[in-house]
């Protein structure tokens, strides 16, 4: 689940980066700013998980 919740975020980095160069429309730079959120959360409990939880 981790892993295609990345891959979605991914793909929508992607897809507005496209979309704001090609159409050259500021309203496609929001797909970048919406993945900001989730994408720093994945990386603190990645980091939590490292340093806390030992196998």
């Amino acid at each position: 689940m981790h892993w295609m919740i990345l891959c979605g975020l991914f793909l929508l980095v992607m897809l507005s980066t496209y979309q704001l160069l090609a159409n050259e429309e500021l309203v496609y730079g929001f797909g970048l700013m919406v993945p900001v959120l989730p994408m720093f959360v994945f990386a603190k409990a990645s980091d939590y998980r490292r340093k806390y939880l030992h196998d």
